[in-house]
């Protein structure tokens, strides 16, 4: 069964000591990093830090891992020995790690679920360090010249962009500080489309200027272009995530750096390809040997043999296959990452939402929608809206690692419900807490189409 609510609350209202295993995944708080001072002053008093903002994909109960007094009512709840799987992410699993152990668990081990279909998310240095280039002095000579179109220019901003013939050019010519964000001075071509509308002879430093922004602007089409992208949105989304000009076709550019100091970080970035993401194996401890507690509680012991590939003793490395070929790979469970029919297996009667509402509200056709990891599959649609759906096959094996059949597994973030899927196939009870009424309508649905 599922229940509906903050599970901080929701627990408080179970018994304790009445689940035998944990098999979760918690938000990962992909938020700006905290002052960790501030983090664990709260975690030590005993209340939960509250973090503003949003995490993966916008969600703003991704913001920050579950606190201490959080996983205090989870342990609660659980039977003396009770293992628990805990996913988190690769840059905050210290973080939840810290807050399981200020809630009692012991930390056994940390499993990782490798994959190799990661997006790295990068950021090209010597681009940007192009961009620095007298970004502030330029953008102060773009206001002096919109002031001065402003003050001179009778046509409105509507009338400049049907006049050049083309959408927002007014706007960026007319901007105005402090609140306009994208001053332009403009070429010398539109420049002199303008010029006989305006009401006083051009003065020399807006003619300089106007130069200086022709030739930068001759200087970038005039580039080496070192690497093709595929244009996957409208020209202005395009440009305003590469900072390019507009190439031919549906093919868009990524040119050498030009200043001396970009060429210096040619080739530098600031993120890796994420390859994997940490499982952590915990466990409530108990004053019983291990044969004391299977026998009083009826937990504490990993099922090897169940959870074996083939002959090989189950280890703390997973993956998903992808690039992974090889008979060396062959001792390691392998489990690919949610397919489509995984994810809205059961909804064939919800509606079908767009890519762009099923993946936070990313705009159709923009490049974040059509990255891998982004995308995460859906640039089609999907029925399924949570945006981290765990493969089905991956729950059911941990469920069957720490649980025997017949056991009770608590999931408290159950999310679309792939828990709840796994512990079905094993034949083990299941209860869940969602804090959102819309994945507990699919986690339902999902849940319901499995028949063990």
């Amino acid at each position: 069964m599922i229940i509906h609510g903050d599970c901080k609350h929701v627990l408080k209202n179970l018994p304790a000591e009445s689940f035998d295993a944990l098999v979760t995944d918690p938000p990962y708080g992909f938020n700006k990093q905290p002052d960790l001072a501030e983090v664990f002053g709260h975690w030590i008093k005993g209340d939960d830090y509250e973090a503003t903002g949003s995490g993966f994909m916008g969600k703003t109960w991704d913001s920050f891992v579950p606190g201490p007094a959080t996983w205090r009512e989870v342990f609660r709840v659980l039977k003396p020995g009770a293992y628990g799987a805990v996913f988190a992410g690769s840059r905050t699993a210290y973080l939840m790690a810290a807050s399981l152990r200020l809630a009692g668990f012991e930390v056994v081990d940390q499993l990782f679920w490798l994959y190799g279909s990661g997006f790295p998310k990068s950021l090209d240095v010597s681009q940007e360090v192009d961009k620095l280039d007298a970004k502030q002095l330029k953008k102060e000579s773009a206001y002096r010249c919109t002031d001065w179109i402003r003050e001179f220019c009778p046509l409105s901003s509507g009338q400049i962009d049907k006049f050049l013939g083309r959408n927002g050019m007014g706007r960026h010519y007319r901007d105005k500080a402090p609140g306009g964000k994208q001053p332009e001075i403009p070429t010398r071509a539109d420049l002199e489309k303008l010029r006989p509308f305006f009401t006083a002879a051009v003065p020399q430093w807006f003619e300089d200027l106007v130069d200086v922004r022709t030739f930068e602007s001759e200087n970038h089409n005039s580039r080496e272009v070192i690497e093709r992208y595929k244009k996957v949105a409208g020209l202005n989304e395009w440009r305003q995530k590469y900072g390019e000009q507009t190439s031919a076709g549906n093919l868009g550019s990524r040119t050498a750096p030009h200043s001396d100091e970009a060429k210096a970080w040619h080739g530098y970035g600031t993120a890796l390809k994420p390859g994997y993401e940490p499982i952590i194996l915990v466990r409530k401890p108990t004053t019983l040997t291990y044969a004391e507690n299977v026998v009083t509680h009826g937990t504490g012991a990993l099922n090897i043999d169940g959870s074996r590939n083939g002959e090989r003793f189950p280890a703390n490395i997973l993956h998903d296959g992808e690039a992974f070929a090889g008979k060396e790979w062959e001792r390691y469970f392998y489990c690919a990452k949610a397919s489509t029919a995984d994810r809205d297996d059961g909804l064939q009667l919800f509606e079908k939402v767009s890519a762009g509402d099923a993946t936070g509200g990313r705009k159709e056709g923009s490049a974040g929608l059509n990255s891998p990891r982004a995308g995460a599959g859906r640039r089609d649609g999907a029925r399924n809206t949570h945006p981290t759906v765990k493969p089905t096959e991956l729950m059911k094996w941990l469920c069957g690692l720490l649980a025997r059949p017949g056991a009770s597994i608590l999931d408290p973030f159950t999310g679309s419900g792939s828990t709840w899927r796994g512990a079905k196939l094993n034949n083990q009870k299941f209860v869940g807490v969602e804090l959102s009424a819309e994945y507990i309508q699919i986690a339902k649905a999902r849940a319901g189409a499995i028949k063990p």
